[in-house]
């Protein structure tokens, strides 16, 4: 080790008056240096504490915005405060959009609105090193993931179709995924997507299927045990109740909507097993919807929304009410109730946070209909337990996503004044911040880019 060592800084009370003190000791000439360095200390003190001053409520105006936001430009953006970086280039894509980025953040695939109304939309693959739009097409895509190839795999009328970065548009050869199942994809890396079809063998029954852009890579049908249910005429909208699926690069989980039952699906082998977890007292009155999640940690947390419909003479009135979290240990397969209600599950694209959300809703057949939402719970993905909660700063909470490191959890939410964002830090575990627009989106699970409309003052 050296010698070197750094100097005190001394308070500025102290420092005026070492000097004022030297003043007296010194002759005329020198005092008028001293006096001079008084000035000097006096406009070093003013440009400190003008440098050092910040709040941690962030309010987005016509002047931050500046140049650097367009209608329509998705632009790099600082984590903790989304406010766009210095000088920062706008990607012009569309107008209001939505997207996800992949594994390793490298890209993301965008989609957006084409025109000023409902008349179609296009994909579009982003180079997030270069900020680059790479390849689009004129598709209206649903439930698009995208891999660290920069091929984005997605449904477009129930057939699975992919996109990559050369442009090329193509349809792959595997089963469709109908609407019925509410089609969702899960990227399981290796250029691999996973998802659920109907089964050709029986309505009542799903098949599990692994494809790849070449086409299938395997595909295993699962009993009714945990099938989607036959159609309900007791649930308006909701004809159709399927169950949840959570993945790991090996396995599927594929959750019923009518029992505390699952079966897990070995996607090399095809081979099954059943299991039962606490939850909701059974039989249920009416299938549920539910969102499952398989976390690094050999954890599943399984979310639960109850439906429940009233029938009258001549109308009706549905109600989806949110239940106790489900967390199941993989590893021993026993499972546990926590002492929250959540109907959505958000985790981070890395694996290591764990968010949700409870939605209470009530429709009829009028036409009305209302919706509250709970707290955003923080979840432990090590313990499955609830670790604190946040209310959404105005309106109802619509999503939230993270910042590419997970430093940051953004907490949205939408009321008539616009959209308001308030930023979560997962170390202290706290309220860091809050953004107000317009409109606002986040791309995907990264956060890397927003989306700013008109900024309100």
């Amino acid at each position: 080790m050296g010698n070197n060592r750094s100097c005190p800084v001394l308070p500025e009370t102290t420092r005026y008056l070492v000097l004022f003190c030297l003043s007296l000791m010194v002759s005329p000439v020198n005092r008028l240096l001293v006096a001079l360095a008084l000035l000097l200390v006096a406009c070093e003190t003013t440009a400190v504490s003008t440098t050092t001053t910040s709040t941690t409520v962030v309010e987005a105006t016509t002047t931050t915005a500046g140049a650097q936001l367009v209608d329509g430009g998705l632009v790099p953006t600082d984590p903790p405060t989304l406010v766009p970086l210095q000088n920062a280039e706008p990607v012009v894509v569309g107008l209001a959009h939505r997207g996800v980025v992949s594994p390793s953040g490298r890209w993301a695939a965008i989609v957006t609105a084409v025109g000023s109304g409902p008349v179609g939309a296009k994909l579009s693959i982003v180079d997030l090193t270069s900020l680059e739009v790479m390849a689009a097409a004129d598709v209206d895509p649903s439930s698009v993931v995208v891999n660290d190839d920069g091929r984005a795999f997605f449904f477009v009328d129930s057939a699975l179709t992919t996109l990559g970065i050369d442009g090329v548009l193509a349809a792959v050869d595997a089963p469709d995924s109908p609407f019925f199942l509410q089609p969702t994809l899960a990227d399981l890396g290796e250029g691999r997507v996973g998802y659920l079809s109907a089964s050709e063998s029986e309505r009542s029954n799903v098949d599990v299927v692994v494809a790849a852009d070449s086409g299938v890579v395997s595909l295993f049908g699962v009993a009714r045990a945990a099938g989607p249910g036959v159609a309900d005429d007791r649930l308006p909208h909701r004809a159709n109740v399927v169950p949840a699926v959570a993945w790991t690069s090996e396995t599927a989980y594929v959750v019923s909507a009518e029992t505390n039952a699952m079966t897990v699906v070995d996607l090399a082998t095809g081979a099954q097993a059943d299991t039962e977890f606490i939850g909701s007292d059974e039989p249920f009155e009416n299938p549920v919807q539910r969102s499952a999640w398989a976390a690094p940690t050999g954890l599943l947390f399984i979310a639960t929304s109850a439906l429940e419909v009233v029938d009258r003479e001549t109308d009706w009135t549905a109600t989806e009410t949110p239940q106790q979290l489900v967390v199941v240990d993989l590893d021993d397969g026993s499972s546990a109730t926590q002492d929250v209600t959540l109907s959505t599950l958000y985790p981070s694209r890395d694996g290591s946070t764990l968010t949700g959300i409870g939605l209470t809703a009530a429709w009829n057949s009028a036409g009305e209909n209302t919706t509250s939402q709970g707290p955003v719970f923080l979840l432990d993905t090590e313990t499955g337990e609830p670790i604190v909660g946040f209310e959404g700063n105005s309106g109802d909470i619509v999503e939230v996503q993270y910042s590419p490191d997970v430093g940051e959890i953004y907490v949205m939410s939408m009321s008539e004044l616009g959209t308001n964002i308030d930023v979560v830090d997962t170390a202290t575990r706290s309220l860091a911040g809050n953004v107000a627009f317009t409109s606002i989106s986040l791309i995907g699970h990264a956060a890397l880019m927003a989306f700013h409309s008109s900024p309100g003052n």
